[in-house]
């Protein structure tokens, strides 16, 4: 049986935006954004990828 949903739950959730590539580089990259519960915040990342 699956867990119940708990309101902690909501801290593992990531947003992605800001996503961009470059045909020529043959690369695209986005923004990735989470919960900080330790420092009260939010944390953000880049992430790249191939798109070859």
């Amino acid at each position: 049986m699956p867990t119940p949903f708990q309101v902690d739950d909501l801290c593992r959730y990531e947003r992605l935006s800001e996503i961009d590539g470059s045909k020529a580089l043959d690369i695209a990259a986005c923004v990735i954004q989470h919960v900080d519960r330790d420092n009260g915040g939010y944390c953000s990342s880049i992430w790249c990828y191939s798109i070859r």
